[in-house]
Formats: structure tokens, sequence, C-alpha cells
């Protein structure tokens, strides 16, 4: 039976990284689906939306790096060594799923732009902000 700290401690991240698998799936169906739904978009939003795409993809690979870093290849350790360090693998996976947050962010911003009548003091809150999440990695 597994110790009650080490359950407590990896489970809820494993459950985590699971429904973040599942998510993934979903927003590979739904590029798939923009892409056969909307042949005629201009190449400049087809671009960042296979950016997100990219670097989503990024995200879930060192999510599952990192998992198994801890989880498979360090289930011997009894020291903190393994977790202490902030390895490759969540920096690049912290990175990305912060510069996807500011992409999905400054897209809808343009929407904002475009639906609000070129709203400057509502578009600009929108990108200060997420530039403001970005420099700040919130």
């Amino acid at each position: 039976m597994t110790d009650v700290s080490t359950a407590l401690k990896w489970g809820p991240g494993f459950v985590g990284i699971s429904i973040g698998l599942v998510m993934y799936g979903v927003s590979v169906c739904q590029y798939l689906f923009y892409i056969m739904a909307f042949p005629r978009d201009r190449r400049l939003i087809k671009c960042v939306v296979l950016l997100v795409l990219v670097l989503d993809t990024i995200n879930t690979v060192t999510s599952l790096s990192f998992c198994c870093r801890t989880l498979v290849l360090g289930r011997w350790t009894t020291t903190y060594a393994c977790v202490l360090q902030l390895s490759w693998d969540l920096s690049t996976n912290l990175g990305s799923r912060f510069v996807v947050s500011f992409l999905v962010q400054c897209f809808y911003a343009h929407r904002i732009w475009m639906i609000c009548g070129r709203s400057k003091l509502l578009t600009g809150t929108v990108v200060c902000s997420s530039t403001l999440a970005l420099r700040t990695w919130i």
C-alpha cells in the first residue's frame, strides 16, 4: 500500500496531468475543426492558432516529462533532490503556459478592438493586464 504522505503529495498532480491530457485532446480536435471549418481565415490568424497549438503541445510534453521524472525515475529517492531543483521541463512548462495565456489574451484584445468600435480604453486595459501578467509570470 502507498504511504499516505506520498499519495497526498503526488496524487492531485497526477490527476491534474490526466485531466490536462484529455483537454489537450480536445484542443487538437478544436484545431482540426477550425482548419476545416474556416479555410478562408487570414493567414495571421491561422498562424496564431497553430502557434497556440504548438505551445500547448510543448506544455503537455513537458508536463509528462516532469511527471515521469518525479514519479517514475525518482520513486526510490528518499530525499527531495529530484523536486527541489527547477528543472528544464518545469521551467519550459511554465514559460509555454504563460506565453499561451498572453497570446490568447492579445487575441481577445484584438476582438474587443474590432467589436467595440475601436475602444482604446477597453482594449488598452486588456493589453496592459495581459502584458503585466506576462512580465510578472502570474
